[in-house]
């Protein structure tokens, strides 16, 4: 079980740049530092886990696989499908909120599936739950 206590996060309001609206303002979270152990932890065994079962074109959220190592392996592809006089398409999204409205069920799941056993799906599924934010401005 992870604390309830420890799932509160302070949310600062920092301010990106150009005009002063609220538009232009980003939510900062700030963690309790044993949360960040948790999570820091926890990372460092998944990544070496799940590291063997991910596609070699699957780029977000890894180390050494950046946006621009996405563009470079489509624009290899492209190049080849071009030289053989064949034809290539793309769909583009903007997925950067896509982390944000992860699905808790699906995830477990998915995580089921690369093999991590139950206890450590339900110490997850734990983590996860109850979690509140709190905004902070300046010290009030």
């Amino acid at each position: 079980m992870f604390p309830d206590r420890l799932k509160l996060d302070d949310i600062s309001p920092i301010f990106k740049a150009g005009d002063s609206s609220i538009k232009e303002y980003r939510p900062v979270s700030v963690l309790d530092t044993i949360s960040k152990l948790f999570e820091k932890l926890i990372n460092k065994q998944f990544t070496e886990y799940i590291e063997q079962h991910l596609s070699q074109f699957l780029c977000g959220y890894r180390k050494g696989y950046s946006t621009q190592y996405a563009l470079l392996s489509l624009l290899e592809k492209w190049n080849q499908c071009r030289d053989k006089n064949g034809y290539s398409a793309a769909i583009l999204m903007d997925l950067s909120k896509a982390f944000d409205t992860i699905n808790h069920d699906l995830l477990i799941a998915k995580l089921h599936s690369y093999g991590i056993e139950h206890d450590s799906l339900k110490l997850i599924w734990n983590y996860l739950k109850n979690r509140w934010q709190r905004t902070k401005l300046n010290s009030a």
